[in-house]
């Protein structure tokens, strides 16, 4: 006998009363008219969970059936066995999901759920391992959705419990879950092999978590502002995104504090982990503070990227000393900075990505001072990995070529020729191209790649251009 009465549901007034209604007759919702005010936000919340949640249903069930089992709410686990059979589930798989989260018939990604889910309900807080193992397998969104998961179904199970709500009929019609059609979405470009344009391209590529479990500091991470109404992604902020995307906690630092925070927040919103800077590197002081800042926040640091840079416009036979200086101290010295205090916290297995740039190789920007820096990049680089390869880390570099960035477009309005030329795959590359070759470097897929130099410009300084069709 349940501890509250039972609500005859066609007796509920209001919008709470046709919630209620349009679900089965089931105990539970019986009940929950006694506490009105909050009912409504109970059935919201359960209800996104089983009908909106990016987890795939089977696994959201063994989830709830696990929660359900360590809770020892008879109830829920009645219940549920009935959603997970309505799924296919097979019967054994149910069972082991109640007694043998281990069991050799769920898949990896299935028993670091289950391991995460028995962590968190025993003893509140998942150990860092089982976190890493779940990031490994879980995108942010999926991570997030997890411990809702198993949050609001621990709630269910000690209502269901301290309610003593019986089980109903074997009549009783089952719990049933529809999805809701997701909305439309805009559907990417084809693919267009001639081109080499595919999902990565596009910031589309499905995350693999490919940086489960890492640390990234991010300098240059925001994007600078233009007058483009609609500007492109810009390298850093593609990084940012990126790398929480494939698991990795960011450290998003920038001049702009603001911008920094708009890469953060576009992370967030995907369900990724992320956190705002700022600091000026042409200020060695401000150097020592952003990495300690970052590896508080990130609690340690695994990786680091340097994509930062300024630029002048003086040419050979007026550069300046003070002009030269003052590009060699954001453009090198700020690099050799960040380097060298990173690598004195950067565990084992870690790795720092220098941004340079194809200029680094031609005379063609007529830029004497910003193709010396970004050329000095490679021998910082192979300094670095000399000096730091003892303590398991890796240093490379990515020089991208033509990108269609907001940094770029403001560069191709100073200098018109800049893109006015013929370009590989009759296109300048993307942020999101720049951001997959960093990620190559950053993860342990390029575990035995040190000192190197990635150039990511489509094959423009090997002449591999496409000419402009004829009108």
């Amino acid at each position: 006998m349940a501890r509250l009465p039972l609500f005859d549901l066609s007796q509920v007034a209001g919008p709470l009363g046709e919630l209620l209604r349009a679900r089965p007759p089931l105990d539970l919702y019986r009940v929950l008219p006694h506490a009105p005010e909050v009912a409504e936000g109970f059935l919201g919340l359960g209800g996104a969970i089983l009908r909106r949640s990016s987890l795939a249903p089977e696994l959201r069930e063994l989830v709830i059936l696990r929660v359900g089992a360590l809770s020892d709410a008879h109830y829920e686990v009645h219940q549920h066995r009935r959603v997970a059979r309505g799924l296919g589930m097979a019967e054994d798989k149910i069972e082991a999901a109640l007694a043998d989260p281990a069991s050799p018939l769920f898949d990896e990604r299935e028993k670091a759920v289950l391991a995460f889910t028995d962590a968190v309900v025993r003893q509140v807080k998942a150990p860092e391992p089982l976190y890493r193992a779940l990031a490994a397998h879980c995108s942010g969104q999926e991570q997030m959705e997890v411990i809702v998961t198993i949050g609001f179904y621990m709630l269910v199970s000690r209502l269901l419990e301290n309610l003593e709500l019986e089980v109903e009929d074997a009549q009783a019609a089952p719990l049933t879950i529809e999805r809701a059609a997701a909305p439309a979405q805009p559907q990417p470009p084809e693919a267009d092999p001639p081109r080499q344009l595919f999902a990565p391209a596009l910031g589309r590529a499905r995350p693999a978590g490919r940086l489960a479990g890492r640390r990234v500091l991010v300098v240059g991470g925001g994007q600078r502002r233009t007058v483009d109404a609609d500007p492109p992604v810009g390298n850093g902020r593609a990084m940012t995104v990126l790398f929480a995307r494939e698991g990795a906690a960011v450290a998003c630092a920038d001049l702009d504090l603001a911008s920094a925070q708009d890469s953060v927040d576009w992370v967030r919103r995907e369900g990724g982990r992320a956190h705002a800077l700022q600091a000026d590197v042409s200020k060695p002081d401000e150097i020592t503070r952003l990495v300690r800042e970052a590896t508080d926040v990130l609690g340690g640091l695994d990786g680091l990227v340097l994509n930062v840079g300024i630029g002048n416009s003086s040419r050979f036979g007026t550069e300046t000393a003070e002009a030269w200086d003052a590009v060699m101290d954001v453009n090198l010295r700020a690099h050799m900075l960040c380097a060298q205090a990173a690598a004195a916290v950067m565990e084992p297995g870690g790795s720092m990505v220098f941004v340079s740039s194809t200029a680094s190789i031609s005379p063609l920007s007529g830029l004497p001072v910003y193709e010396c820096s970004k050329a000095a990049l490679a021998a910082l680089c192979r300094s670095t990995a000399y000096a730091t390869h003892g303590q398991g880390l890796r240093a490379n570099v990515i020089a991208p070529g033509l990108i269609d960035t907001p940094l770029g477009r403001d560069a191709t309005r100073n200098r018109p020729n800049r893109a006015a030329r013929p370009l590989p795959f009759g296109r300048q590359g993307t942020g999101w191209e720049v951001a997959h070759g960093t990620l190559f470097l950053l993860s342990s897929e390029s575990s035995y790649v040190n000192g190197q130099v990635l150039i990511a410009d489509g094959g423009l300084s090997i002449s591999t251009v496409r000419q402009p069709e004829a009108a």
